[in-house]
């Protein structure tokens, strides 16, 4: 409100055309002096009271002049300092909706970075994300997919032998030992177990990656087997048992490892033996089946195997300790083989001074043995002979004598009686000890004849 007071100075001038009709021209000239007191309002996009004004805060606006109070924006929308229209109220991020009017949360699955009217934008496929999300990484993989939701195609499937149970980049995990699965974009882990007795690898992905376990036989996939008795199998796989060896044995099923253990000594077992008993003796050795074999003793003989006692050697010969064969009987020392295959002693004026196959050794001329003789040395030069025992023998000199296997002596004359020394064939005479006599080719003086006489003395 403005008060003035003016002062005014004014000249005219009038021109009258009668009396009642002057026309005047005036000029003033004024000074006025005016007070004025005014009232000051805030601006649209402030408020305040006694001219103070202040601009409407962030997510407020104010349309009109005046002190009235800036009004907010909708919920989950804002405006800039000063707005002075709804329609400055823009939704948040994470939020979608029309400039000054209610905004939405976006939906799981959506995102929205920046605050304005702009629509909320699908996560990339195969991933999600929380209500009022506000930045794409906030997309995560769904369960069954792992990756990096940053773009489009980032989340890859699981693959067959893998699963994810949970949201988010992490990877998927790996069936367990022992399980499979074929399915890809798997979502629990509720795997596939192999069949009974079969083991796996973490992350098979297929049946045949189950195989059987030690111990167990069968095709890659099932079913399995124990390996019986006298079987084993070390590894997994599907390989088939392997046999105990050849002389071992073993009462173990589903056995996992070689340790068959041996038959006892001198006895023998087949292959894949279940039983100890199955342990026999072996030929040349005897006892129990699964017991105890000793070998046969010299002198006898086994030429099977089993429990059986050995056998024993003809009479008059011996076999080697563990003999398995009757030809292993050889005939004993003194003893030659007859044509019937007995042993038949050896005759006098023969030896043998080894048990074999050998004949009876003639004793050298003009020496004798015993029954039996089992050594050269038995050999003993006859009568009227002399040499050393087993060697060559040479007669004895004229007028001298010897009995069996005694050295050559003068023979007494008393026993020459009867005789006469007359040569007929230039050898020499031989005299007995016991009796003389006269030998072949010498003339006897009684009965006038070339002929051997006993003389009685």
């Amino acid at each position: 409100m403005c008060v003035c007071v003016c002062v005014c100075v004014c000249m005219c001038m009038c021109v009258c055309m009668c009396a009642c009709l002057c026309l005047c021209l005036c000029l003033c000239l004024c000074l006025c002096l005016c007070v004025c007191v005014c009232a000051c309002r805030c601006n649209a996009g402030s408020t305040g009271q006694g001219g103070l004004c202040t601009e409407c805060v962030s997510g407020t606006y104010k349309p009109d002049r005046g002190s009235s109070n800036c009004t907010s924006c909708p919920t989950n929308s804002d405006s800039p300092v000063g707005s002075i229209m709804a329609i400055n109220c823009t939704c948040n991020a994470g939020f979608s909706g029309p400039q000054g009017e209610l905004c939405l949360q976006c939906a799981a699955g959506k995102y929205k970075q920046s605050p304005g009217t702009a629509f909320c934008d699908a996560c990339p496929s195969n991933s999600m994300s929380p209500l009022q999300s506000m930045v794409l990484t906030a997309c995560t993989c769904n369960a069954g997919w792992t990756g990096l939701a940053s773009a489009e195609g980032s989340c890859s499937a699981c693959i067959a032998g893998t699963y994810k149970d949970f949201q988010g980049s992490l990877s998927c995990l790996l069936c367990a030992p022992g399980k499979f699965s074929v399915e890809t974009s798997k979502i629990n882990s509720t795997c596939t177990d192999c069949l009974p007795n079969m083991h796996s690898d973490n992350g098979s992905n297929v049946n045949t990656n189950c195989t059987c376990n030690a111990g167990h036989s069968g095709f890659n996939g099932g079913p399995c087997t124990q390996c019986i008795a006298g079987k084993y199998k070390i590894g997994p796989g599907d390989a088939a048992c392997s046999n105990c060896a050849k002389g071992q044995y073993s009462m173990v099923v589903a056995a996992t490892s070689d340790m068959c253990p041996e038959c006892p000594t001198n006895s023998d077992a087949p292959e894949a033996s279940d039983e100890k008993v199955d342990c026999i003796c072996n030929a040349g050795s005897s006892g129990p089946d699964g017991g105890l074999c000793t070998e046969c003793v010299s002198g006898t003989y086994k030429p099977h195997r089993g429990s059986a006692n050995c056998t024993n050697c003809p009479t008059n010969s011996d076999s080697p300790v563990g003999s398995i064969m009757a030809t292993n009987c050889t005939c004993n020392a003194g003893f030659s083989a007859s044509k019937n295959g007995l042993c038949s002693q050896c005759a006098a004026g023969k030896y043998k001074a080894v048990s074999g196959t050998a004949l009876c050794d003639a004793c050298p001329s003009n020496s004798i043995s015993p029954l039996q003789s089992t050594a050269s040395t038995a050999c003993t030069c006859n009568s009227g002979w002399t040499g050393p025992d087993g060697k060559a023998c040479t007669a004895c000199p004229d007028g001298q004598w010897s009995s069996v296997g005694d050295p050559c002596s003068v023979c007494p004359l008393w026993r020459l009686k009867g005789c006469a020394a007359k040569r007929t064939s230039g050898a020499a005479t031989h005299w007995d000890y016991a009796r003389c006599e006269c030998h072949l080719n010498y003339f006897d003086s009684r009965s006038q004849t070339m002929q051997r006489v006993k003389v009685e003395l």
